[in-house]
């Protein structure tokens, strides 16, 4: 695994899984109607009529914290294990710490903040570890740790911001996706951000449709304050809530939140303590004020959730000193609605009571309904003008640079030979001429010459698009330039994904041909007909597919995959994006051929042509050209509409956007929060939300591209000269 703070792998979470196994608990998940019901007062109405509760306060040690450390101690070298491990804590790490070092025989020192709860305290020490109580909070005992492992030769082990530890925390993630498969929306309780990280990463790469919210107290919001400023952030933390204390976010756990978690709420110590109290008093379950922050947050709805969702809750500790209980309670605010409901008992999930038939995928990104997309997505063009007007010119001057000497070299010709005129445009059968002439057979070469670059600047103009688009919908915009370095990462992925589309659509035309041909009979209209049927049906189950690649940042294969996977869950959405796309390619074609018919009405009326004196002719090159950057920009127009409903779908079942960070200006690596980890550039670029200057490296008109269009008119001045009359 990487040392530079970055992503943790989802196979390093399923290994860390299995390692960990034979020693910690599975533990189970919990369900409750009352809860259900106490939210619905509060406005939200969670799907099933239960909330889920997945009880890590029944964990080894009485938190989730015995996953990850465990993980950690037995990932230690030979020499770290032999050396003995340091640590801080406010206290559940601290056990975790101690039980896990004593079962891999690893001695354990670990500083705690002098008002840490005895309970706590009390419970390291009984699992063997060497315990040093010191300063007001977390942040003094982390400096006093410093100093211990400098002095004493001790190896630093990171409570939470740890690849190891991180990935040891994600089986929670992995255990909830095999409860309910169906799962909606997880809450989390957020300290240092370990836990969530290994659980967000775990949900969303195996259910992306799925949303991650972390709730942290309002004096302790070391992961909000570290994610806003892109890098750790040191606080005295000040809660109820002590397990929640951190008193910064890791480098690790921020760059994790960036990519996975969907938001984060905060909760004042009276609410907190209000999920403890219901706990208590209708689960009859004991949790610690941190244990008990997600089950408040949403019992107060203050987690956005749509009607329907599944809400999977996660109680992260039950280490409570039992003779505060009483105070704790006593400071617990009112539970929404005013009326008791009888206790329940708590009870583990039972799997038929979870229905098979899938809940629709939520709404992140404010997703309208299938009648409404198409809505959304002019809206979203509308609020985007500014970005898309520059590369709409982009692409106008591209196609210029790419295809505008052949074009001029075809007009030439066309208005050179009557014969090559009538059979371009099929006033002539080339079977009645014999001998085609030298013009038709140079077109011919030249169409062949300039259509690879004709698909990259529509492979190009459609990236762009989709790059601004989503930056846009997810009020982050992009530049032109950042939004050309993800076209140009992408693009290869693009085409392939382009290719093996454009291959099974091949295939199934040619198998159908003779079925259409029955049904429809031959002739333009039944050729236009299955065009459509063809778009359609291929529109459909491929509906993200560039989207997933541009925006999601998947390969070509997977996104494949994927966007199966979401047209099969919202298939009314697919059909309206595959309809729109379909109408607006027909609405391409019959504005391109229009413009067509208008330039070349609009050479004859001013007498324009090649042999109508240097002016007139200089004059008819300047309108050719001016029309292939017409041609260009529109194309680009119209593939942006084209695409604008599909980018709305795709952010709003999947909230994946993590293409764009690749696309952004880097900044400076993250620092280290302490001497102990020392600064190191982040495996992939951290990106600022904000529109940021040209990136370095990255050119609107390429070598690849000069080289393209040098070629096209060699070939166009060579042609000319080698025609008979010229």
């Amino acid at each position: 695994m990487p040392d530079a703070p970055g992503l943790v792998p989802l196979d390093a979470i399923i290994e860390a899984r299995a390692r960990i196994a034979s020693l910690v608990h599975r533990t189970p998940m919990l369900t409750s109607e009352t809860g259900a019901r106490i939210a619905a007062a509060a406005g939200i109405v969670v799907g099933d009529g239960r909330l889920y509760l997945k009880a890590e306060h029944l964990q080894k040690t009485g938190s989730f914290k015995a996953r990850g450390i465990t993980n950690k101690m037995l990932s230690l070298t030979e020499g770290e294990h032999a050396a003995g491990i340091v640590t801080f804590s406010a206290g559940n790490a601290a056990q975790a710490f101690a039980w896990a070092a004593g079962e891999a025989g690893v001695n354990a020192v670990v500083v705690m903040p002098a008002g840490a709860v005895r309970s706590k305290v009390d419970a390291a020490l009984g699992y063997g570890a060497e315990v040093v109580l010191h300063g007001a909070d977390a942040g003094e005992a982390f400096a006093e740790m410093e100093r211990l492992r400098e002095a004493r030769g001790l190896v630093f082990c990171h409570p939470f911001d740890d690849p190891a530890v991180i990935a040891g925390h994600g089986s929670v993630g992995l255990e909830i996706l095999e409860d309910l498969p169906e799962v909606d929306v997880v809450v989390v309780p957020v300290g240092g951000g370990g836990l969530i990280s290994g659980i967000a990463t775990a949900i969303k790469e195996r259910r992306p449709s799925a949303r991650v919210y972390g709730v942290e107290p309002e004096g302790s919001n070391a992961l909000s304050l570290g994610l806003a400023a892109g890098e750790p952030v040191r606080i005295s933390p000040r809660s109820v809530a002590d397990g929640l204390n951190a008193p910064f976010a890791g480098a690790w756990t921020i760059a994790i939140g960036r990519r996975y978690v969907d938001d984060i709420v905060l909760l004042d110590d009276p609410t907190i303590l209000a999920g403890l109290r219901f706990g208590l008093e209708r689960l009859k379950q004991v949790l610690e004020p941190a244990g008990a922050a997600a089950l408040a947050a949403v019992l107060f709805g203050r987690v956005p959730i749509r009607a329907g969702e599944r809400v999977v809750v996660v109680l992260t500790g039950g280490n409570v000193e039992m003779t505060r209980l009483g105070e704790l309670i006593a400071g617990a605010a009112p539970l929404p609605g005013a009326t008791e409901a009888p206790s329940e008992p708590s009870e583990p999930k039972p799997t038929a009571d979870v229905p098979s038939t899938p809940v629709p995928p939520p709404i992140t990104f404010a997703l309208p309904s299938a009648r409404s997309l198409v809505a959304a997505g002019f809206e979203l063009l509308r609020t985007s003008q500014p970005e898309l007007r520059r590369a709409s010119l982009y692409i106008g001057l591209l196609t210029l640079l790419v295809i505008g000497p052949a074009t001029v070299f075809v007009v030439y010709l066309l208005t050179q030979d009557p014969e090559v005129f009538g059979i371009f445009f099929g006033f002539q059968d080339p079977g009645a001429v014999g001998t085609l002439p030298n013009g038709a057979v140079v077109i011919a070469a030249l169409t062949i010459l300039v259509v690879p670059g004709i698909l990259a600047v529509s492979i190009e103009a459609q990236n762009l698009g989709l790059a601004l688009l989503a930056a846009r919908n997810v009020q982050r915009p992009m530049t032109v330039h950042e939004a050309l370095r993800r076209s140009r990462q992408a693009f290869w992925r693009v085409l392939a994904a382009t290719m093996l589309i454009s291959v099974a659509a091949v295939v199934l035309s040619l198998a159908s041909a003779p079925i259409i041909v029955r049904f429809l009979g031959e002739g333009p209209d039944a050729s236009a007909l299955a065009s459509a049927v063809f778009g359609i049906a291929f529109g459909m189950p491929f509906a993200y597919m560039t989207t997933g690649i541009i925006v999601g940042n998947v390969g070509a294969v997977e996104t494949l995959k994927r966007s199966l996977r979401l047209a099969r869950a919202r298939p009314r959405l697919a059909l309206v994006i595959a309809l729109f796309a379909t109408a607006v390619s027909v609405i391409q074609t019959f504005a391109l051929g229009a413009g067509g018919d208008a330039l070349l009405r609009v050479s004859e009326f001013l007498h324009l042509g090649f042999e109508s004196g240097p002016i007139l002719t200089l004059l008819s090159v300047v309108l050719i050209l001016a029309g292939v950057v017409a041609i260009g920009s529109l194309t680009f127009t119209i593939s942006a509409i084209a695409v604008a409903p599909q980018v709305v779908a795709f952010l709003g079942l999947t909230h994946h956007d993590a293409g764009l960070d690749l696309a952004r200006r880097p900044v400076a690596p993250v620092a280290a929060v302490a001497p102990v980890v020392p600064p190191v550039a982040p495996e992939a670029p951290v990106s600022t939300w904000n529109t940021s200057p040209p990136v370095a490296g990255t050119r609107l008109v390429t070598l690849p591209m000069l080289a393209l269009a040098a070629i096209a008119a060699v070939v166009a001045v060579a042609g000319i000269s080698g025609i008979p009359g010229t």
